[in-house]
């Protein structure tokens, strides 16, 4: 069995092995798409998105010629909300300008939602027990909710 020299954050340890894996263009492309409603306003939202970055540009699309002239007219207010949402991202990447072109929009991500899911007192108290020995708080507070879901299951 492996053991480690020193406490190993999991969360830590995906951040690290993202942010050397991933270019920083596509994450903050990722990023872009999560908070592009933010970034632009509901109503231009639902016409545009956020598509690519090549060199110092992003790359919008949208769904009808008349989004580009409108998005076109407030290229330098999206830019400088970028540069309040994404500051350090859109520094490592230096976006200097956004072009806006008709084409496909990336599919919007639906947020499943969250359940809740109550265990009954002697559950809790086994999972709790189950659970005692792991020393990192965000771990454990994880595997103890994936043993309850996985009880809730199994019924």
């Amino acid at each position: 069995m492996l053991k480690w020299k020193m406490p190993f954050n999991l969360a830590s340890g995906i951040f690290n092995f993202e942010r050397k894996q991933i270019p920083a263009k596509h994450r903050l492309l990722a990023e872009m798409r999560g908070k592009w409603e933010e970034v632009v306003g509901e109503t231009n939202a639902r016409h545009s998105s956020p598509r690519a970055i090549r060199g110092d540009e992003l790359i919008v699309h949208v769904d009808d010629p008349m989004w580009v002239s409108t998005l076109q007219f407030l290229k330098d207010d999206i830019l400088e909300n970028l540069g309040k949402h994404f500051a350090q991202d859109a520094r490592e990447t230096a976006l200097k300008t956004v072009r806006f072109r008709v084409g496909e929009l990336a599919p919007k991500a639906e947020k499943a939602p969250r359940v809740k899911f109550a265990a009954d007192p002697e559950q809790e108290k086994r999972v709790k027990e189950a659970v005692a020995d792991v020393e990192d708080p965000e771990l454990r507070e994880a595997l103890k909710a994936f043993l309850i879901r996985k009880k809730r299951v199994e019924e």
